[in-house]
């Protein structure tokens, strides 16, 4: 049986992550309207924790940089794709984890169109959100070849997992990009993503 000390703490840290959450969410919903009213240049540190009624201090709490604000999206969401990437039980085939995974990040682009397109208009227009932009997507090819090498037990593994994580990840970046640039967003994300991945079903079938 809970006593009352044990309730007290539950609903005093259900309050704080509740706070803090609500913090976060100011931040990046007042640099997000800023950067579009300005700039991304032209916008600063302060400017951001002004508007979003707290001190230059604690945005510093929740972001080391003001860029890291434009991309505090991938980086959630990519703990969620390594996860799905990986085989669920034993002996499920790389293909079925890598479009899950892929499936599962298509749709949540499609969800939060309203919000991610902008940001995504706004890195291709700024040199160094790009280069921060090869950086995450660097990331995100290493899990795949990370999970591609850790499947393989022979001499070419390592080349192998190379190639094979480059050609995915690459098909799944020229799939975003025109769909949230050349199509504006509009169209199905998902369908769009799973008809291009089948045709590399034959380069992952290798792995299994």
């Amino acid at each position: 049986m809970e006593t009352i000390g044990t309730i007290q703490n539950g609903v005093e840290l259900g309050l704080r992550e509740r706070k803090k959450s609500q913090v976060r969410q100011a931040l990046i919903g007042s640099a997000l309207e800023l950067f579009r009213e300005r700039g991304f240049d032209e916008t600063s540190i302060d400017d951001i924790a002004a508007k979003a009624n707290v001190s230059r201090r604690t945005f510093f709490r929740y972001f080391a940089t003001k860029d890291e604000v434009i991309f505090v999206d991938r980086k959630t969401s990519f703990g969620a794709f390594r996860s799905l990437l990986s085989a669920e039980r034993p002996g499920e085939p790389l293909s079925v984890g890598v479009m899950r995974a892929w499936s599962f990040i298509a749709k949540h682009y499609q969800d939060h169109r309203d919000t991610l397109l902008p940001m995504q208009h706004m890195v291709q227009s700024h040199p160094l959100l790009r280069g921060r932009e090869l950086d995450y997507d660097r990331e995100w090819e290493q899990a795949m070849v990370g999970e591609i090498a850790s499947r393989q037990s022979d001499r070419t593994a390592a080349d192998r997992a190379l190639v094979i994580g480059g050609a995915v990840m690459g098909v799944a970046r020229a799939v975003f990009r025109h769909w949230a640039h050349d199509l504006r967003g509009e169209g199905d994300l998902v369908a769009a993503s799973r008809n291009a991945l089948e045709l590399l079903m034959p380069l992952l079938k290798t792995v299994e």
